[in-house]
């Protein structure tokens, strides 16, 4: 839902620094300050005690605590991708070669959702591509789109998300069913989660065992229990090998 018109519509105020440098960092996503509703990443109430929260011209709008951490350059981001995919070498057994070969890409809401071809994530805040590169090589490109501003504890977790995505493009998967597919993604940010251990990831694991969504949470529980212990890239070949969990 989009924000009201007079909000879009605000200016950000010039005693807000903070404004200004998101407006330098990404041009064309800040919209002015928030005016009441609530935060789309952490459903706080927006613009209480005198906080500056912001809305975003796709209409969401972000609280200060959440936009203190928000992602908001590819050059952060890229480091965080860097940081997730040694992650996922070292504790699952996912090599992404430090994510060199993964180009990353800070999306709106609007561009996530028109560029989104699933029926069950009708507000995506991420996804994964492949494509061939345009500069004449002719070499192929792993893409992985994640939504602009999310707070790093949900961006983190996203990338892992995504990054199963492209092992799963990259390593020949035949066609999954859904639930399975986006299982072993939930998987990766679990690796993720459980190496980062602070009370935040450990609360967005318990979130995901007990998400009642018929696609990322019974694919979570049913991949989670084909695990058994292993590595994550010895269940990953099994899938790949049988086309469904072992």
């Amino acid at each position: 839902m989009s924000a009201p018109e007079e909000i879009l519509a605000a200016p950000p105020s010039p005693r807000t620094e903070r404004f200004r440098a998101l407006d330098r960092e990404m041009p064309g996503f800040v919209a002015g300050r928030a005016v009441g509703g609530s935060c789309f990443a952490c459903y706080r109430p927006i613009g209480e005690g005198g906080r500056v929260d912001v809305v975003y011209r796709d209409g969401r709008m972000s609280c200060a605590k959440c936009l203190a951490t928000a992602v908001t350059r590819i050059s952060k981001g890229r480091l965080i991708l860097q940081d997730v995919s040694r992650v996922l070498r070292d504790a699952g057994g996912l090599d992404f070669d430090g994510g060199r070969w993964v180009r990353l890409e800070l999306r709106s809401q609007e561009q996530l959702i028109a560029s989104s071809g699933c029926s069950y994530a009708p507000l995506p805040w991420g996804s994964a591509g492949v494509s061939r590169d345009d500069d004449g090589s002719g070499a192929t490109v792993y893409t992985v789109n994640v939504l602009y501003g999310l707070p790093q504890t949900m961006f983190s977790p996203l990338c892992a998300h995504e990054l199963g995505h492209v092992y799963q493009v990259r390593h020949n998967f035949p066609k999954l069913d859904n639930a399975v597919m986006e299982g072993l993604c939930r998987l990766c940010e679990y690796v993720w989660l459980k190496r980062d251990g602070s009370t935040t990831a450990l609360s967005q694991i318990d979130g995901m065992w007990h998400s009642e969504n018929p696609v990322y949470g019974t694919g979570y529980r049913a991949a989670y229990t084909a695990l058994r212990g292993r590595r994550l890239v010895a269940l990953m070949e099994d899938v790949r090998r049988l086309g469904h969990l072992p």
